[in-house]
């Protein structure tokens, strides 16, 4: 599975939500609060998270679901959807 941002899952805020940068999206991503991304890093499998938060300089706070992003395969439909725009 492709993934569309890199993320490390280590960085987690106070609410618990992940901490990304727009500047880590495969290019010609266009990202926006309420879409699903496909993140991941070197070292996990890919997941599937929502965009809490984005400001004007690309940096966003991510809800990252549980488990495998192949779990969700409705949301993924969705996130390819979001990744086209």
């Amino acid at each position: 599975m492709h993934v569309d941002l890199w993320v490390d899952f280590h960085r987690i805020d106070e609410d618990g939500l992940t901490v990304a940068n727009a500047r880590h999206a495969r290019a010609g991503l266009h990202l926006h609060r309420d879409d699903y991304v496909v993140v991941g890093d070197d070292d996990c499998e890919p997941a599937l998270a929502r965009v809490v938060e984005l400001d004007e300089d690309g940096f966003m706070r991510l809800r990252v679901l549980p488990g495998d992003a192949a779990d969700y395969p409705d949301l993924l439909a969705k996130a390819a959807a979001f990744g086209a725009s």
